[in-house]
């Protein structure tokens, strides 16, 4: 049997530092529970990152962002 996973609506952003040119930009973020991984391109330089969310009790608990 399967579980969908815990959503979180008030976490539905996430601001994050570009590692090529340290600017900030928020992007969004779909508010699961638990560990999730994706690539972004920078909204100011257009590089890509790689990024790694950890979301528990509906907070933001871990947040990893390398170039991509």
């Amino acid at each position: 049997m399967s579980t969908k996973p815990k959503i979180h609506p008030l976490v539905d952003a996430l601001q994050l530092t570009c590692p090529h040119c340290g600017q900030d930009f928020v992007t969004p973020l779909d508010g699961a529970e638990g560990r999730t991984e994706f690539v972004t391109d920078c909204e100011i330089c257009c590089r890509p990152m790689e990024v790694s969310v950890e979301i528990r009790d509906g907070a933001v608990s871990a947040v990893n962002v390398t170039e991509s």
